[in-house]
């Protein structure tokens, strides 16, 4: 076979460092920000640094932000875990593991979804419509995380926290799992000699599974708390008249200055060092250029907010609408990652509280008779319902369900609702069923 020399086009697509730099600025907090951009002073010498006086000085009250601060140096600090070690430790555990594309899309969603205690506070519906898609993913997905270590992380409640610890220790099959199984309001009402005379057990082993349990931990990453963290929103909304309006406030970030007389004097050299000089000169530009398009960007996606949930803005999380990080990218024409990474470990100070900015986007729910009702509406409305019933004869799971379709229009299966219904805390009719 004779050898031959062919011409081809292809279109490759390639990251400049100033891309990737931009890239990287945008996913990083106010914090992970500014040591960055102290780590390239110490490395540019052309970079000359303003660093603005700290003026965060109270911390935030328990009960969580004053909705009456109106000026962005009102912004009060507040002591909160450290989330990110304990995520990144499950990603790499994830890593390892041979996945699909879609579950380990849904496992590493999940890992973001967990609150601080290493729960997982979302009914599989819930994270089904959010994901889009279907529950026996979600269901894998879940069950994934749930054999990470540490033992107990994604439960959804106490109970299922402790069951995992003792699955991972091989004492699924203990009396205490099924103490926890079966009778789980014994830890409330104390009633242990019950307990030994439903499960036909002796003093001895009743004893034994109690100090088994106390030895589990209710909050797998306990450890991973530290006292030096601080939420700073980044981005304020203010009502100002009719009109709300966003404020991305960058004061108290190092300011880049460039050191015009270093760079002067360098450029009467040649070579090597030339060269160098102006290579660093092109990373500062580079870099204010990055920053800059960091804040326009924001700035877009909190304009954009605006747009969608004034309804929010105005009212409270009831009224929070359907908003997706696509329908958000579609607006201010970025690709949906690019709004992923912008919201990502953020906060937005609203009137109506302090929030992670993600926990914002939600996707649309089943239709009721205004639209697509959020997670957040539908639960409220339950508990509205269950607040309202007859204590002698609470609501059934399927009457709720009826009572959903009859009033908002809301077509939910009695699964689904029962779903809802825990997820906020509230035991099941016969629980709640009280004498006449």
């Amino acid at each position: 076979m004779a050898l031959e020399l062919v011409q081809t086009q292809e279109q490759q697509l390639k990251m400049t460092p100033a891309l990737f730099q931009a890239i990287t600025l945008l996913q990083y907090n106010h914090q992970e920000l500014t040591e960055y951009i102290e780590e390239r002073a110490l490395d540019n010498p052309l970079i000359e640094l303003e660093r603005p006086f700290d003026r965060y000085e109270q911390p935030i009250p328990s009960g969580g932000w004053d909705r009456t601060a109106d000026s962005r140096t009102d912004i009060l600090e507040a002591t909160v875990s450290n989330q990110q070690n304990f995520r990144e430790d499950l990603s790499a555990q994830v890593r390892l593991l041979s996945l699909s594309g879609a579950v380990r899309r849904t496992v590493q969603y999940l890992i973001e979804a967990l609150n601080e205690s290493g729960y997982l506070m979302m009914s599989e519906s819930e994270l089904s419509s959010m994901l889009d898609e279907d529950e026996a993913t979600i269901d894998q997905a879940i069950d994934i995380l749930q054999s990470l270590h540490p033992a107990g992380i994604g439960a959804r409640g106490l109970t299922e926290c402790l069951l995992l610890q003792l699955r991972a220790q091989g004492h699924d099959e203990s009396l205490a799992a099924c103490i926890l199984q079966t009778q789980p309001e014994v830890f409330v009402n104390g009633d242990w000699e019950h307990v030994k005379n439903q499960l036909n057990v002796t003093d001895a082993a009743l004893t034994a599974a109690i100090e088994q349990i106390r030895a589990l931990n209710p909050t797998p990453i306990q450890d991973s708390v530290k006292e030096d963290d601080y939420i700073v929103p980044e981005l304020t909304i203010r009502k100002n008249g009719p009109k709300y309006e966003v404020f991305l406030d960058q004061d108290d970030l190092p300011v880049i200055h460039i050191d015009n007389d270093y760079y002067q004097q360098m450029q009467k050299y040649e070579g090597a060092t030339a060269k160098y000089i102006n290579q660093k000169y092109q990373e500062v530009l580079s870099l204010r250029q990055a920053i800059l398009q960091r804040k326009q960007t924001m700035s877009s996606i909190a304009q954009t907010f605006i747009h969608y949930q004034d309804a929010f803005l105005d009212y409270g999380r009831f009224y929070l609408k359907p908003m997706t990080l696509k329908s958000v990218a579609e607006t201010i024409g970025v690709h949906e990652s690019t709004v992923s990474r912008a919201v990502k470990h953020k906060y937005i100070q609203t009137p109506q509280g302090v929030f992670e900015f993600k926990q914002l986007f939600v996707r649309g729910g089943p239709k009721d008779s205004t639209g697509e009702a959020t997670p957040y509406k539908i639960k409220q409305w339950i508990k509205r319902m269950i607040d309202d019933e007859n204590t002698s004869q609470p609501y059934s799971d399927q009457k709720l369900s009826e009572l959903l379709a009859q009033q908002q229009s809301i077509n939910l299966s009695r699964r689904a609702v029962a779903k809802y219904r825990k997820t906020i805390g509230i035991p099941s009719s016969t629980r709640r069923k009280k004498g006449e």
